[in-house]
């Protein structure tokens, strides 16, 4: 279940890492790689679940023992993780909260997870700012070519 839990975050890293990078230059193309993230890592996990699936019936294993994935809710475990390690975090929420789906409420937890820990390492100034902006998407009519 580790081993899924880390493709899962690799997967995630890949895409967000490629979504960071184009924010600025291309915000279209950023956009639609975190629309398809979810889907991306959701393949990745269920297809490695199929897989490993036969450890959790190896004689002796217990699967409470199991941590829970991370979701927004550790993200002030995260944060104070982060803080103790010589960053200055905020964090602002733009919009009304609602429920994110366990693959989504994941992929978010990971993006921060990757950010800050990012700035903690690299960042010449040792501060980071968290926005959280809750918003639904609607979709766009497709366009002639």
């Amino acid at each position: 279940m580790r081993i899924a839990r880390e493709l899962h975050e690799v997967v995630a890293h890949a895409q967000a890492d490629t979504a960071a990078h184009l924010a600025s230059t291309d915000p279209v193309q950023s956009q639609k790689i975190l629309a398809n993230l979810t889907a991306t890592a959701s393949s990745a996990w269920l297809e490695l679940h199929a897989t490993v699936g036969t450890v959790r019936q190896v004689e002796g294993f217990d699967p409470d023992s199991l941590e829970p994935s991370p979701d927004l809710d550790r993200l002030p475990e995260l944060i104070s993780a982060c803080e103790a390690a010589g960053l200055e975090i905020t964090i602002t929420a733009e919009g009304e909260p609602r429920p994110l789906s366990p693959g989504v409420d994941l992929t978010v937890y990971r993006i921060i997870q990757e950010a800050l820990t990012h700035a903690t390492k690299h960042a010449s100034v040792h501060a980071a700012h968290v926005q959280l902006a809750w918003t639904m998407l609607r979709p766009t009519a497709p366009r002639a070519s």
